[in-house]
């Protein structure tokens, strides 16, 4: 053999497995990332599955939460109409009981000028 050949069949010799058992280490490893890939992304589904029924839950008592805020709502206004209109009849009340004394007063006052005037004038 000659020189060239012995340094090819060392390498080879010498070479060869360890490129054998670093390829199989390489597609050891290859399976197991493929693996955790596979791991994960089933983990990721079932996240992202969760949050989904997250956001129903969510908009639901949104929903909910929208739905009562508007009937108080709506109580709220028929409470204060119901009191404006209570404060409405007071007012109107009120407006009619102080013309009436304002037209009490008046005739008194008229009485009043007219009795002063009478005792003037039978003096």
């Amino acid at each position: 053999m000659s020189p060239v050949e012995d340094v090819r069949k060392a390498i080879q010799d010498f070479l060869a497995p360890e490129l054998r058992t670093i390829s199989a280490r390489l597609d050891a490893i290859d399976q197991r990332f493929d693996s955790f890939t596979r791991e994960m992304n089933a983990r990721f589904e079932g996240v992202d599955t969760k949050f989904v029924s997250l956001d129903v839950k969510i908009d639901s008592v949104h929903r909910e939460l929208n739905a009562k805020i508007d009937g108080m709502h709506n109580e709220l206004v028929a409470k204060i109409n119901g009191v404006d209109a209570k404060v409405d009849g007071v007012n109107r009340e009120l407006s009619t009981k102080i013309d009436a004394i304002s037209q009490q007063l008046d005739l008194e006052r008229r009485l009043a000028k007219l009795e002063a005037q009478k005792a003037t004038t039978t003096q």
